[in-house]
């Protein structure tokens, strides 16, 4: 095959010391094959190019590995370089990245340089050098120009804004050059050196990306809120209708009420003002009257007041006299009744009662001194306790006397029976009684033998002797004389408690006896009080009776004088009552008419005060006020009927709220119902408007739509141009939201009509809802407001479509499907892959100055390719300005070099040179050959 030579681009491309590559250079002026097995360095050189390309780690894509590691991995010294030779219309440059080192973090920096690559600019007796040494080097040559990643986007993209290096180094000439285009171009470009799985999504957003240079403002805008700001007037208007068409069936009550209202308050202003007028002149001429009155009670209360001081003395002598017979009385009613209790006794009985109550207690008192203080219950346990243990001890005395003591028994000496008592101590030694007084001959036995451990006082073994003068002996056996001093102990001690027995169960019927006895003490002392007195009261008696008769006519006589002044007393205080009564009236009528001044009727703000005179001095006031109130009470209930219907009409329609009165609110709600008509004339009116708004929003997004089906329709053209062996066709479909689509255009439609209407005559009268205009607007309305109510209100033109990818086979069989990855196999689509991202770079591109630069890219796993399809495909980048590097194990038959990476594996790591490319195609004449490897000016 024939491969056309390259014009601009990059010529070669080198690794040193970088990644697994201790120095390997690439040719990148037509395709090339790098073969080799899996996971030998060959994805390597392509990938560690977005160093150069991409201005941030978080943009670059190396598969598995993190991007800080691969960074790391590509600059892990000083000495590491990533070179590209770019051939430019202004001549052959540098352009590449060196490591910093690990003191750095292992950052790289972009230079450029006006020369071409020489391997002694980096390698030294095969030293790598230091980027220190490698850029003093190249300082000797040229001048090199270190620059950031911003400058050499701008460089790389011809834009050209503030970077140091002032030649022409466009290897990605965009239109309308700038940090977007970039991003775009990066987006697709990693898509083409990686051809990573290429979703439905991210294709559609890819494609809306790169076209949006053709298409207006592509910005979502929230649709719902756009619909719901331009209907605002026609929403408050619509329900402002809604609201008085349910007011309607009340409004006709609320009229009648509010003239009732008028009626009654016209009526109730009137006669408050003559009640107020009339009530004030009465009130003038009611202030001589009561100075009248306050005389004539004043002459009534004197004329009381003389009589009542002739009659006071009398008074108190009637009241002392009542008093000192009510004292006799009580003393005759008090001798009375002791006579009765007392006149058959004495004091001589009483007295005697008394001591003979006394001599009886006494007696009790002296029986309780010798009392035991124990009760008889717990005497009884002492007496049973006292006869079981004389019991113990006669038993013990007949055993005593029916044998013989064992220590007479055992027949030893007594000093030697003494020592033995204090041995055989259980103090001492662990034995019980039982033991020493069971067997007498076996004790004997036991002391004898042990005679001559204790003798003198102590107990001696071996390596002890413990002195014995401080223990006691046991008692070996008591004799008959203890014995009969227990008993006899015992039956003294029985008799006490038998005694004590008899005079517990006696000492509570006495207590029970003194405590009756004290009582009938204390009662018989006071029947002697009392007959005391009763002596007393009978001395007294004749004299008594005689005061008790001459208290009794003197009360009569003092009773019979005051009797004469009650008829004098009567007419004076009848006289007094009348001009009170009078007062009270008087009082009345004015706090009445202060009271009606001060009433809701003369204070409500309400009615109005009227001018003029309304004096009628034959006004019967009580009658006038009766009247006013009952009208008053009618005017309230009209009032809060109202005032109800205000509150009514409030809740659903506040349009009015501002109005100063109820009266003014509930007029205007009326005219407002009366209205209707006009306002659903408004309201189709509002109607169009509305929709006009949202149709100038809308336009754009349709108009995007119809520019996207030309520029996709262009874009298929372009890519079936260029056939690949084992396809017909293939093509990107754009599957349109039919529904959605055709929603908008209804709107946009309408708006036009509406436009149409309202220019052709403003003073018609506007077509009603039903018309057919108006309801498939409103029916495409909300068809979209339902379509984007679930993504927030939100409505983009990605929004309105999906993709669909189809491919027609060389048999003419189509398959459809919205993943490219599924459609074909691996090999088509690694292909189509390529085509649709190098046509996407390419719209990004400026066609003129593209023409003539080239752009490498990868394709992993290129043997899934046919050959056919590989020479398909190189041809197809050639002519659109890119070049392709194959990867697989085996070398590819149809590109212009190869390199093995296999056999260019050493221990220092992947080592080649352009000694070791493999050409499959050299060129043909040596001008060609000048034009991929002459040296441009240097500078």
């Amino acid at each position: 095959m024939k491969n056309k030579s390259l014009s601009f681009g990059i010529r070669r491309y080198a690794l040193i010391n970088s990644g697994d590559y201790r120095y390997g250079i690439f040719p990148m002026d037509a395709a090339l094959s790098v073969c080799g097995n899996n996971n030998m360095g060959k994805s390597q050189a392509i990938n560690s190019l977005q160093f150069l390309l991409f201005k941030s780690t978080n943009e670059m894509n190396f598969g598995k590995y993190d991007a800080a590691k691969s960074r790391e991995f590509y600059f892990k010294t000083d000495s590491s370089y990533i070179v590209a030779e770019l051939i430019t219309n202004e001549g052959v440059f540098l352009f590449g990245a060196y490591g910093k080192g690990p003191g750095y973090g292992y950052e790289y920096q972009l230079f450029v340089a006006k020369t071409g690559f020489q391997d002694e600019f980096f390698i030294d007796n095969g030293r790598v050098l230091t980027y220190e040494e490698a850029m003093a080097r190249l300082e000797q040559t040229t001048r090199v120009h270190k620059i950031n990643r911003d400058e050499a986007r701008q460089v790389l993209s011809g834009e050209y804004i503030k970077t140091p290096v002032k030649h022409d180094l466009s290897l990605v000439p965009l239109r309308n050059a700038g940090e977007k285009r970039y991003s775009i171009f990066k987006r697709i470009y990693k898509n083409l050196i990686t051809l990573n799985d290429m979703r439905e999504r991210d294709i559609k957003r890819l494609i809306l990306d790169v076209f949006s240079d053709t298409l207006t403002d592509t910005k979502k805008f929230n649709y719902l809120e756009e619909v719901s700001l331009a209907f605002r007037e026609h929403d408050l208007l619509k329900d402002e209708i809604v609201t008085l068409k349910s007011l309607e069936k009340n409004l006709e009550r609320y009229s009648d009420r509010l003239s009732y209202y008028r009626t009654t308050r016209d009526e109730l202003e009137e006669a408050r003002a003559t009640i107020a007028q009339t009530a004030m002149a009465f009130r003038e001429r009611a202030e001589g009257e009561a100075e009248l009155i306050r005389n004539e009670i004043q002459a009534a209360k004197n004329d009381l007041e003389l009589v009542d001081s002739r009659n006071k003395d009398r008074r108190q002598a009637r009241d002392e006299l009542m008093v000192a017979l009510r004292r006799l009385q009580d003393e005759q009613d008090e001798y009375e009744n002791a006579d009765r209790e007392f006149a058959l006794t004495s004091e001589e009985a009483i007295t005697g009662e008394i001591e003979d109550y006394q001599r009886r207690l006494a007696e009790l008192n002296e029986a309780l001194k010798g009392a035991s203080h124990n009760t008889p219950d717990q005497i009884r346990t002492d007496l049973l306790r006292q006869e079981k243990l004389r019991e113990q001890r006669n038993k013990a005395l007949a055993a005593l006397t029916s044998s013989q003591r064992i220590m007479d028994k055992i027949g030893l000496a007594p000093e030697v029976l003494e020592e033995a008592s204090r041995v055989i101590n259980p103090e001492i030694l662990s034995l019980d009684i039982d033991t020493v007084e069971g067997d007498a001959n076996q004790l004997k036995r036991w002391i004898e033998e042990r005679q001559g451990e204790f003798s003198d006082g102590r107990l001696s073994a071996k390596g002890f002797s413990v002195p014995l003068s401080g223990v006691s002996g046991i008692n070996l056996g008591e004799t008959e004389e203890d014995l009969k001093r227990d008993i006899n102990r015992i039956d003294l001690s029985l008799i006490k408690l038998k005694k004590e027995l008899d005079a517990a169960e006696n000492k509570a019927k006495s207590e029970r006896e003194i405590k009756r006895l004290n009582e009938e003490i204390y009662s018989a002392n006071k029947d002697l009080i009392n007959f005391r007195r009763y002596c007393d009261l009978k001395k007294g008696l004749d004299q008594r009776t005689t005061e008790i008769a001459e208290a009794e006519a003197k009360l009569d006589e003092v009773n019979k004088i005051m009797n004469g002044l009650v008829d004098e007393l009567r007419q004076l205080e009848s006289r007094q009552t009348q001009a009170q009564q009078k007062m009270i009236k008087h009082n009345d009528d004015q706090q009445a008419i202060k009271t009606f001044m001060a009433h809701e009727i003369m204070t409500t703000k309400t009615l109005r005060d009227l001018d003029g005179s309304y004096v009628d001095m034959n006004l019967d006031i009580a009658a006038a006020v009766g009247h006013a109130t009952s009208v008053y009470a009618t005017f309230c209930n009209i009032l809060n009927d109202l005032n109800s219907a205000d509150r009514e009409i409030l809740q659903v329609y506040s349009k009015h709220a501002s109005l100063e009165t109820l009266e003014e609110r509930i007029e205007q709600v009326i005219d407002d119902h009366s209205a209707l008509p006009e306002k659903q004339e408004m309201l189709i009116r509002l109607n169009q408007i509305a929709i006009t708004k949202i149709s100038s929003r809308l336009k754009d997004i349709y108009d995007n739509w119809l520019r996207l089906e030309s520029a996709m329709s262009e874009l298929n053209r372009s890519i079936n141009k260029k056939k690949v062996s084992n396809l017909q066709q293939f093509k990107i479909e754009l599957r349109p939201y039919q529904k959605q689509i055709d929603a908008i255009y209804h709107l946009i439609e309408s708006s036009a009509s509406n436009d149409d209407q309202m220019t052709g005559d403003l003073l018609r009268s506007a077509a009603r809802e039903e018309d057919m205009n108006v309801v498939v607007a409103n029916d495409a309305n909300r068809t979209l407001g339902a379509f984007v109510d679930d993504k927030g209100g939100d409505l983009q033109l990605e929004d309105l479509f999906e993709l669909s990818f189809v491919l027609v086979d060389v048999n003419g069989k189509k398959n459809e499907a919205s993943d490219l990855d599924e459609m074909a196999s691996n090999g088509s689509t690694m292909t189509i892959k390529v085509l649709i991202n190098i046509y996407l770079i390419r719209h990004l591109m400026d066609a003129k100055l593209f023409e003539s630069r080239y752009l490498p890219f990868y394709v992993d796993e290129a043997g899934a390719i046919d050959s056919t399809n590989q020479e398909s495909l190189i041809n197809v980048c050639r002519e659109l300005g890119f070049i392709p590097v194959f990867a697989s194990v085996q070398a590819s038959e149809v590109t212009r070099y190869i390199i093995d990476i296999q056999h260019a594996r050493t221990s220092d790591g992947i080592m080649f040179t352009t000694q070791d490319w493999i050409t499959n195609d050299p060129l043909e004449d040596d001008d060609e050959q000048q034009d991929f490897f002459g040296e441009g000016d240097e500078s």
